[in-house]
């Protein structure tokens, strides 16, 4: 149905495709619908298609009889069936190859797969699609970076808890200095009140967690856990770098500069920019400070009751 009235009305729907296109490509766009387009290939295809089929079903009782007089196994019956028999099987041994029941297989195959497919796509295409665009890397961000490098390193070699839960606040409070290094005083702000309270949570409830067993994995799972994140890690950096390096649009700050005093009659476009342009934003950043901080009261008042 929805063919054929896309099919009637083509101009109309092209329409609607122009500024979506235009939208994604960065750049004009030209199309061109109609409802014949003259001798195509592809018409030409669809005829010889269509040719076959009624040749075929006119001659079908013909076909049937010169098939039953081959006097062997080997018919296209037989293909089809052992094809079949063939997918079956096949499926099956598949299935119960990667169903494992371990979320950590299954997250390894669904971050394998995005590797493969996304990550060489952007190297094939990163010449094309990349303006690259970097600034000056200081000491200081240096020491950051192998400072959140080594808690990470921390959190998956240490075999204790309290250990690793102490190096991923660590993790959290190095992202909310960068957050500082980069000018936004309100992102760091808030990574840092969520860090300090999801630190407490864990220290709050360290007694009621079971007794903390390492996980042991064969070699060869270990190998492939690391081969997987490092690509992730560097398909995702690569991605996030190229989209910092490649600009279709003028940056939406320009026009927070140019309308905050006018729309919203500030002057500080950061506060401006959290309390007008960006209200629901803020106010779901609030929620969920204050969804944190009535997690641990809430924790403490527990506690105080099972001491009594």
């Amino acid at each position: 149905m929805i063919t054929v009235t896309v099919g009637l009305f083509p101009d109309f729907f092209g329409r609607l495709l122009i500024n979506p296109a235009v939208a994604v490509l960065g750049r004009g766009s030209e199309m061109h619908y109609s409802l014949w387009h003259g001798l195509t290939p592809a018409l030409m295809m669809s005829l010889v298609t269509i040719g076959i089929g009624v040749v075929l079903y006119i001659s079908v009782d013909k076909l049937r009889i010169w098939f039953k007089s081959i006097k062997t196994k080997i018919n296209p019956n037989y293909f089809y069936d052992r094809g079949l028999e063939l997918l079956i099987s096949g499926s099956t041994r598949l299935t119960d190859w990667y169903m494992t029941g371990f979320l950590r297989d299954y997250v390894v195959y669904i971050i394998g797969a995005f590797i493969v497919i996304v990550g060489s796509t952007f190297l094939l295409k990163v010449d094309s699609i990349v303006g690259w665009s970097f600034g000056a890397v200081n000491l200081y961000e240096v020491i950051l970076a192998l400072l959140f490098v080594t808690a990470i390193i921390t959190i998956v070699r240490t075999s204790s808890r309290i250990v690793g839960v102490l190096a991923l606040g660590v993790v959290g409070f190095v992202v909310s200095t960068f957050w500082v290094i980069f000018r936004a005083p309100d992102l760091a702000l808030t990574q840092l009140i969520v860090e300090s309270i999801s630190l407490i949570l864990y220290l709050l409830v360290f007694q009621r967690l079971p007794r903390f067993i390492k996980d042991i994995e064969a070699r060869g799972k270990k190998i492939v856990d690391a081969v997987v994140a490092t690509g992730f890690g560097l398909t995702i950096a690569g991605l996030a770098l190229a989209a910092h390096g490649t600009r279709l649009y003028k940056p939406i700050s320009d026009y927070y500069i140019a309308n905050s005093l006018d729309l919203a009659g500030g002057t500080n476009v950061v506060n401006v920019t959290l309390v007008d342009f960006r209200g629901l934003d803020t106010m779901g950043e609030i929620t969920v400070l204050s969804i944190a901080a009535m997690s641990v009261y809430a924790l403490i008042k527990l506690r105080k009751k099972d001491a009594k």
